[in-house]
């Protein structure tokens, strides 16, 4: 089963598809080994969403 790649213009508008985007990169941030504690992985996460955030501005782009 694939993922679907959703495609969402002004995704960084949407509280859902916030919340789409951030539930995928936890999920890929809980794949870490177990060295990585709890700080750490948040800490991860809030620089991978803003690299996100501020890299697919542009309409056309996919978040995901």
């Amino acid at each position: 089963m694939t993922k679907p790649e959703p495609l969402v213009l002004d995704w960084r508008e949407k509280q859902r598809t916030k919340a789409v985007v951030m539930h995928a990169l936890w999920t890929e941030i809980q794949r870490l080994p177990a060295a990585y504690t709890k700080d750490v992985r948040v800490e991860k996460m809030a620089r991978a969403y803003a690299h996100v955030y501020d890299q697919y501005l542009e309409t056309g782009k996919n978040a995901l």
